[in-house]
């Protein structure tokens, strides 16, 4: 029997259920997406190998499960966001590059000089940079999801 929609208590257990999976251990979603992330690197460095100029090194920093709340870019910031439609799952992924990494792989796509850091976008991005996010984005959700 399924609880009217106005019942804020099984919507919220919904909610849950989608954040943290079945087994609501947060350690688990948190491992399969580092496992995903590590199973994605070979065919990211692939294609950034053969988009840059300069060899790109990759590696996981970090895995963090969020909100998406606080995914979103604040108004100031500069950073790009995309939502993506997964084909494998009936979730989206939400990707995010802040400024300073799209600065750097602008730098780096247009041959910077890899010694000079850039500075950070401080402007809302032109034409050119939110072409190497997309392009970016495009090689993590092709990664991720295998069909790009």
């Amino acid at each position: 029997m399924k609880a009217p929609k106005s019942d804020p208590i099984p919507m919220r257990d919904l909610v849950v259920e989608r954040l943290v999976g079945a087994t609501g251990d947060l350690r688990q979603v948190t491992e399969a997406a580092r496992t995903t992330a590590m199973r994605s690197l070979p065919v990211l460095q692939d294609i950034f190998q053969a988009k840059f100029s300069a060899p790109l090194v990759l590696d996981i920093a970090g895995v963090e499960v969020v909100r998406l709340a606080e995914l979103k870019p604040k108004p100031d910031s500069f950073d790009a966001l995309v939502v993506i439609p997964a084909t494998d799952s009936r979730d989206a992924l939400t990707m995010r590059l802040d400024a300073q990494a799209l600065s750097l792989l602008v730098s780096i796509l247009l041959g910077g000089d890899p010694d000079i850091p850039p500075s950070p976008l401080d402007r809302p991005p032109s034409r050119i940079e939110l072409d190497v996010a997309r392009l970016v984005f495009g090689a993590f959700a092709q990664a991720l999801n295998g069909t790009g």
